[in-house]
């Protein structure tokens, strides 16, 4: 009998054995224990770790190469890990290897979609701060970017209200931009939106420089690189807003070789124009009109008439060629046409480039608008009456005479026998008559006079 006990006690521990050996598979379900080196499985109950311990609730140390704690969510919506803190951060990561990363995060989806690899949302407050002590705080990256329009972007920042998209200060740039095309690029749709925007309490709001290399192509000619290139409606407009303060200041800063400010074209100055310095081949002029019957042709002299008011608003003086003994005020250069009040603009294509979808063609419809300032237009050699000319009032001035006049340099200029027509003054020219000094013939032909009327 004693036998049957000890063989019934060694089977049931063997069978004990067994069970605890066949638990290697699966183990720790629900109420049970937690059991280390072994795949616990909790069915559809949860486990929470409570302390009141003043250092780490649950700590995990890997000594090898793999991972020291990981979560998996395979459900629906499900998370892999969330952390969540009253008084501290919510999640801390922390590396102390130069070449690695503190916190990573990834995206292995196998397409695009409005998912991110990380998100950041700080609900009132900043969704993220990023710090640096001797780096760049913030690098941002766009790769991958496949076919003939595509186009990724390193940093998208939209702001609101007075917000901006993108802001930076710094001590050497609030913004940074270097790429082969554009180093910054600003683009607005709204009606009076700013493309960009600088501003500086003391130094200078906006500063581009064209260092060397490359060509613009502008107006057919070759021009070295710019430090800011402008086109538009209005390829640049410049305002000051303090008193005694210049909308746009010019610095030639090469000495003698250069200009401060170069127009290629007319220049329209809507107020006074003041010139401090010297005046190399300028000439004054006058706009006019013919209040005359007969035609008025290039180096005539003309003798006031009156005053009129043109169709810009100008006053026009009104003028006739100078017959014997007239007082003289100019010489006709030639005939003027003002500009129409409106121009014609056709509709355009153009591609702007978003943060999404690529390259857009935005079209813009046919329109007229109305000409800001309107503009006196050369016309002929010839001015029929009642037109309107351009009358040069001092300076050199040049014109073909229909028959050589047979003048010398220095000789004073009158009209004498014909109308209009300027000769060597007589001795016995009254004052005003003179309207200026021949300074000789060029070789084409041409009469070089200084007009210079008294």
């Amino acid at each position: 009998m004693r036998n049957l006990v000890g063989r019934a006690r060694v089977a049931g521990v063997a069978g004990a054995t067994l069970v605890v050996l066949s638990v290697g598979v699966v183990a720790g379900a629900a109420g049970g224990n937690f059991i280390l080196g072994a795949a616990n499985s909790a069915g559809t109950s949860n486990s929470s770790l409570t302390t009141s311990s003043t250092g780490t609730a649950l700590l995990v140390t890997q000594n090898g190469t793999g991972t020291a704690l990981r979560g998996s969510a395979t459900g629906a919506d499900s998370i892999a890990g969330f952390f969540t803190s009253a008084n501290g951060p919510g999640i801390s990561g922390v590396t102390a290897n130069k070449d690695k990363y503190a916190v990573y995060a990834g995206s292995n989806a196998s397409e695009g979609g409005s998912g991110a690899a990380l998100r950041a949302s700080g609900g009132q407050n900043i969704g993220a701060v990023v710090t640096s002590a001797n780096a760049t705080a913030v690098v941002a990256t766009a790769t991958g970017c496949t076919g003939f329009l595509c186009g990724s972007d390193g940093v998208l920042g939209t702001g609101v209200g007075f917000g901006a998209g993108v802001y930076g200060t710094g001590g050497l740039a609030g913004v940074w931009g270097a790429n082969d095309i554009w180093g910054v690029f600003g683009s607005s749709t709204a009606t009076d939106g700013v493309g960009i925007y600088g501003s500086s309490s003391n130094g200078i709001g906006v500063k581009g420089e064209g260092l060397a290399g490359g060509l613009i192509d502008y107006a057919g000619q070759g021009w070295f690189t710019p430090g800011g290139a402008f086109t538009g409606a209005n390829g640049l407009i410049a305002q000051t807003d303090s008193g005694g303060g210049i909308g746009v200041v010019g610095i030639d800063n090469t000495a003698d070789t250069g200009y401060g400010i170069y127009s290629m074209g007319d220049a329209f100055v809507a107020g006074d124009l003041a010139v401090n310095g010297t005046c190399t081949g300028c000439t004054a002029a006058a706009l006019a009109v013919n209040g005359s019957s007969a035609a008025l042709h290039q180096g005539d002299a003309v003798t006031l008439l009156g005053v009129r008011m043109a169709p810009d608003g100008s006053v026009t003086m009104t003028v006739g060629p100078a017959k014997k003994g007239d007082r003289v005020i100019g010489v006709v250069d030639r005939g003027l046409t003002l500009s129409a009040a409106q121009v014609q603009i056709g509709g355009t294509t153009r591609k702007i480039a978003t943060h999404n979808r690529g390259n857009v063609s935005v079209v813009s419809a046919e329109k007229t608008v109305p000409v800001q300032a309107r503009k006196w237009m050369a016309r002929g050699r010839t001015v029929a009456a009642d037109a309107y000319l351009r009358v040069i009032t001092s300076g050199v001035f040049t014109y073909e005479p229909a028959s050589d006049p047979g003048l010398a340099a220095g000789d004073s200029l009158a009209v004498d026998a014909a109308a209009g027509k300027l000769g060597r003054a007589p001795a016995e020219s009254g004052e005003g008559t003179i309207a200026g000094i021949a300074l000789g013939k060029l070789k084409d032909g041409r009469i070089a006079i200084l007009v210079q009327p008294r």
